[in-house]
């Protein structure tokens, strides 16, 4: 399999329709995704974007002349994820371009956008959503939705009703779908401790003369922060009489 070509599959392709039809398919969707992954485990991967695309597509066509919905489905997955590119590189896993001798030409097969990615997503589900394997593009969809940090507010509710619809529909996925709602929709106050002047003494951080906060809320109507300052003692000074209060302890043990 390290040394896969493309064309070395041709003749799954040439075959005549009766025998065709007796490709076992499950299999086939395994040697697929085999090469989708080979480039983990070998520094260079044996064909290029553009035969890997034109391989997917001619396997999608032979599955639907077969009536193999879900082997054509489970080419659709990766034809998203080969498309995919930077709009999905941080929710599943994606075809590289870095070891590609011509990047720039193989970029012309990756979506030009996250929104025409959505698009290419609402197609496959518009196909194949009857099939329960269609909750991993309909997962990925929800994710997609609320990733642009631009148009998060504005696509959060679209996402939530999705989450919710799908919940229902897709069993297996219900969990990830739960949890999705969960994430967005549930009570969020972070605190960022981000001023280089703080100094940590044990579990506590301390400012010397001031303290920069990042402060970050979401689904939170009210809230409030105490900050409290220790006067007439330096951080240094405090971590030197915790030292002497632990001595004395062990002092007192020994």
């Amino acid at each position: 399999m390290a040394a896969a070509k493309v064309e070395d599959y041709d003749a799954l392709f040439d075959a005549s329709p009766k025998a065709a039809a007796s490709i076992d398919h499950n299999l086939l969707v395994v040697l697929l995704q085999h090469l989708f992954t080979i480039e983990d485990a070998y520094s260079k991967r044996p064909f290029s974007v553009a035969e890997f695309i034109a391989l997917l597509e001619k396997s999608r066509d032979l599955f639907l002349q077969n009536h193999q919905e879900r082997a054509a489905l489970q080419t659709e997955i990766l034809l998203l994820q080969a498309k995919g590119g930077s709009y999905l590189e941080s929710l599943t896993e994606t075809l590289s371009l870095e070891n590609d001798e011509n990047e720039s030409e193989e970029l012309q097969f990756a979506f030009p956008s996250a929104q025409v990615t959505l698009e290419a997503m609402e197609k496959v589900l518009t196909r194949y959503g009857h099939l329960p394997e269609a909750g991993e593009v309909a997962a990925l969809q929800c994710h997609l939705l609320v990733s642009d940090e631009e148009n998060h507010e504005m696509q959060l509710p679209k996402a939530i009703a999705l989450a919710q619809e799908y919940a229902k529909k897709y069993a297996d996925y219900t969990h990830e779908f739960k949890n999705f709602i969960k994430e967005h929709t549930y009570p969020t106050f972070e605190v960022d401790w981000t001023d280089y002047k703080l100094e940590k003494v044990d579990h506590a951080l301390y400012p010397e003369t001031e303290m920069v906060l990042s402060v970050k809320f979401r689904n939170v109507q009210n809230a409030s922060l105490r900050l409290y300052r220790l006067n007439n003692i330096s951080a240094t000074d405090l971590e030197r009489r915790v030292k002497r209060t632990k001595h004395k302890r062990i002092f007192r043990k020994s």
